[in-house]
C-alpha cells in the first residue's frame, strides 16, 4: 500500500515557536521544509524577472553600488506608501507560490511523506491553498514576550508592540486544522506534534 503524502502549512506570530515546530518535523519526521519568507528573498536577486519589475517600478535609486536592491531604501519607500507595499506583494507573492509549487512537484517524486511550508503570512500569500492542512503555532503573549527578550534581546515594550502589530491568532485559527499551543517545554511540544502527526498521516 502506497504511503500517504501530506503537505502541512505552519504559521504563527513572532515568538510563538513556529520555527521550533518546523525544526522538529524536519528532525523527527524527515520532513522536506521550505520557508516562504526565505523564498521571497530570491525575488530580489539581480537579473531575475521580479528584480527587473521592481527596478522598473521604483527606479535605480533603490540600488546599492553593486546593483543589488538596498532593502533599507526599499523599505523607506514601501512603508511611506501602502500602495507600494501592495505592489511589492503583487510581485513577490506569486513568485514565491510558483517556486514552492515547483519544489512540491519534485518532492512528490520522492519517497518523502511530509512537506512543510513555514510562513508568518500563510493566508495573505495564498500558501494555504498549497497545503492539505494548516497548523497554527501559538503561545500566551507573556510567553512570547519572554522569548523575544531572551532570544532577540528586545525590550518588553518592543516585544509587545511587534506582537500587537501582527494579525491576531483568533482571526486565522478558524482556518487552521490544528492549533499547537506552545507554552511549555520542548518535550511537551514534541508530544503534541507526535499526536498531531498521528492524526494527519495514517
Amino acid at each position: 500500500m502506497k504511503q500517504q503524502k501530506i503537505i502541512i502549512g505552519i504559521c504563527g506570530g513572532v515568538g510563538s515557536g513556529k520555527s521550533t515546530v518546523v525544526d522538529l518535523l524536519e528532525k523527527n519526521y524527515a520532513a522536506t521544509v521550505i520557508k516562504a519568507d526565505e523564498v521571497g528573498h530570491l525575488a530580489f536577486e539581480p537579473g531575475s524577472e521580479t528584480y527587473k519589475k521592481i527596478i522598473t517600478h521604483f527606479g535605480d535609486d533603490i540600488l546599492n553600488e553593486t546593483k543589488e536592491i538596498d532593502h533599507g531604501k526599499l523599505a523607506d519607500r514601501v512603508f511611506a506608501d501602502s500602495s507600494e507595499k501592495e505592489f511589492i506583494d503583487s510581485v513577490v507573492h506569486p513568485f514565491a507560490l510558483d517556486y514552492i509549487r515547483e519544489r512540491i512537484k519534485v518532492w512528490r517524486k520522492t519517497d518523502g511523506r511530509l512537506f512543510v511550508i513555514e510562513t508568518a503570512l500563510m493566508f495573505e500569500t495564498g500558501c494555504d491553498k498549497l497545503c492539505d492542512e494548516v497548523w497554527l503555532v501559538t503561545a500566551d503573549e507573556s510567553v512570547r514576550v519572554e522569548r523575544l527578550k531572551t532570544t532577540r534581546g528586545y525590550t518588553e515594550e518592543k516585544s509587545r508592540s511587534i506582537i500587537a502589530a501582527q494579525i491576531n491568532d483568533e482571526k486565522i485559527s478558524a482556518n487552521c486544522k490544528k492549533i499547537i499551543m506552545n507554552n511549555g517545554s520542548k518535550k511537551e511540544l514534541e508530544a503534541e506534534i507526535d499526536d498531531s502527526i498521528d492524526r494527519s498521516i495514517q
